[in-house]
């Protein structure tokens, strides 16, 4: 398998769309975070990124699917790999208040994030984090894996899409036992990559059993993700400083928005 690998040629049984899937999502070369102002500017100041366990997430289904792996906590964090950007994605996850923010994350970031030696497991109470347990390295996994996002037609077959590949016809057995992430069909425009960190139930201790998110601390990589922070199409600058000052056209792609090409204030 290598990166000009198409979806077409993994589809014949889980295991190989789960390898393909899997193996396409160390390899993008977009890992974008969509939020807003007020939650990236504390992750900054707590030199961190939190991982939610989905009980918030806008899709019910997703929510309710990821959580469900037996013996294991997950959390995870709603990465996008689109080369375009997509005005939807601003405004679904940041951008209604007018001070939603992006940040473009760098592969060897999240590459970095593997040698962390502990995470720790806590909630939010008033919008602060409070720390219920610390987990040392060997006792969570963390990865990245695409979503795959699927439709079953009216003959039983299933289309699936991941990025701009498109397959039908769709073996139902091989949609039913693949292991990973898939989102209906309509939620494409998402091209989602998830950052998940599983950590095993029996080593949570009874405090901490309720925690809603992990933290992981970022202290070396805190300058570099100050100058990959982004504002929306439609980010009011009486709202608040944004880090970066570089030409949003020159990082990414705008030509689905190309009134957006503008600098940050």
């Amino acid at each position: 398998m290598d990166k000009n690998s198409k979806l077409a040629e993994y589809v014949s049984s889980a295991h190989d769309l789960e390898a393909f899937v899997n193996y396409k999502a160390v390899h993008h070369t977009y890992y974008k975070w969509y939020s807003t102002k007020a939650r990236v500017d504390y992750d900054l100041e707590q030199s961190a990124i939190f991982l939610s366990n989905g009980t918030r997430w806008n899709d019910i289904d997703d929510r309710d699917a990821f959580n469900s792996v037996a013996n294991k906590k997950r959390f995870g964090l709603c990465l996008s790999n689109s080369k375009s950007e997509s005005v939807a994605m601003w405004m679904l996850y940041g951008g209604m208040g007018r001070a939603g923010v992006m940040i473009d994350f760098k592969r060897d970031m999240l590459v970095e994030l593997k040698n962390l030696s502990s995470l720790e497991l806590g909630v939010f109470k008033n919008d602060v984090f409070k720390t219920l347990q610390t987990i040392k390295a060997d006792e969570y996994s963390i990865k990245l894996q695409d979503v795959l996002y699927v439709a079953k037609e009216d003959d039983g077959y299933y289309t699936i899409k991941k990025q701009d590949e498109t397959v039908k016809d769709v073996d139902e057995a091989v949609i039913s036992a693949y292991k990973g992430i898939t989102k209906r069909f309509p939620w494409n425009y998402e091209n989602e990559c998830r950052l998940i960190v599983e950590v095993d139930e029996d080593i949570i201790i009874p405090v901490a059993k309720d925690a809603t998110h992990i933290k992981l601390v970022i202290n070396e990589m805190k300058d570099k993700l100050k100058g990959r922070i982004y504002h929306a199409p439609n980010y009011d600058a009486s709202i608040g400083y944004v880090y970066s000052k570089s030409n949003l056209k020159g990082s990414i792609d705008w030509d689905l928005c190309s009134s957006c090409k503008r600098k940050i204030d």
